[in-house]
C-alpha cells in the first residue's frame, strides 16, 4: 500500500486519476508500480471514463485487481507477504464492516488527527 488520499467534493474517475497519478509521480511513476487494486464502483472501472479506462488511455499499463478482500488469499500466498495482507484485511473490516464499522465522522476525525486531511 502506497498511501491513503482524501477525496474532497466528487470522486470520478478524472478525480481518482489525477489524484493518484500525482501520488504515484512522487514516487517514481507507474513503472514501479506492481498492481492496482479496485472495489467495483463505477469511478473505478468504467473503460472509459473511470479510472482503470483513464490509465489505458494514457498507456499505463500496470495490473489492476478488484476487491482486495476477495483476493485477500491469492496476494498472501504469491507475495509472500501474508501478514500485511493480515493487517489490510483488518483494517478494511473495521472500515466497512460488522456493528463496529466506524462512522463517516470517526474516519474524518482519525484522517485530521493524522493530518492526512
Amino acid at each position: 500500500m502506497l498511501d491513503l488520499l482524501p477525496l474532497h467534493g466528487t470522486t470520478k474517475g478524472t478525480d481518482i486519476f489525477e489524484a493518484v497519478n500525482k501520488l504515484v509521480s512522487d514516487y517514481g511513476g507507474f513503472d514501479k508500480c506492481s498492481c492496482i487494486v479496485t472495489d467495483g464502483a463505477r469511478g473505478m472501472t468504467a473503460t472509459e471514463i473511470g479510472f482503470a479506462g483513464l490509465l489505458k488511455q494514457n498507456s499505463i499499463n500496470c495490473p489492476m485487481i478488484h476487491c482486495i478482500v476477495h483476493q485477500e488469499s491469492l496476494c498472501g500466498k504469491s507475495l509472500r507477504q501474508i501478514n500485511v495482507m493480515k493487517v489490510a484485511v483488518k483494517i478494511t473490516n473495521i472500515v466497512r464492516g460488522g456493528n463496529r464499522a466506524l462512522t463517516h465522522t470517526k474516519i474524518r476525525d482519525f484522517l485530521a488527527e493524522v493530518d492526512a486531511i
